[in-house]
């Protein structure tokens, strides 16, 4: 995740986020909406994870930063929320769809980001996608969300939809 400012070596880092979600959706032959639950966690070191669950809402001693990206990041942590969205068809294979994400982190941020993306089916190409899924799709999405103080994020994501 690129937040902006001076990309030398002193101040480049990455930041990665997970998400685990799931969407509910209602299917038109033209449209479709989704909604649904989000769950984010920041890294993978399970038990980092389980010593953020046990200190939801608690106050803590905030780290000594260099930079404004590193405080920025140091306030968002873990979350839960809900996203909704709706999609366009365009074509057969080409649809776009626009997006909304409300998140509240455990150290009690809310963090809404709002998403627009074009995607492509892949299904129609592949014999074994036609006979074992719904829908597959391919996609190019922007998103940008809000944190406190008027800061922001901006990121580019590729991403792949698979429905059974």
């Amino acid at each position: 995740m690129f937040l902006g400012g001076n990309l030398d070596s002193v101040y480049n880092f990455i930041d990665q986020k997970y998400s685990l979600n799931a969407k509910f959706t209602y299917n038109n032959p033209s449209y479709v909406f989704a909604i649904g639950p989000v769950f984010s966690f920041k890294n993978t070191n399970l038990s980092a994870l389980r010593k953020e669950f046990t200190h939801i809402g608690a106050e803590k001693a905030q780290p000594v930063v260099s930079t404004e990206c590193e405080e920025l990041l140091n306030r968002v942590g873990s979350s839960i929320g809900y996203q909704s969205g709706i999609g366009f068809l365009i074509t057969p294979r080409w649809g776009f769809n626009f997006g909304h994400n409300l998140d509240v982190t455990f150290k009690g941020a809310y963090t809404p980001s709002f998403s627009g993306s074009i995607a492509y089916s892949l299904r129609e190409l592949f014999e074994k996608l036609m006979e074992n899924t719904e829908n597959v799709w391919v996609s190019f999405e922007y998103s940008v969300t809000m944190i406190r103080d008027n800061h922001s994020t901006h990121d580019i994501i590729l991403g792949l939809a698979v429905g059974f």
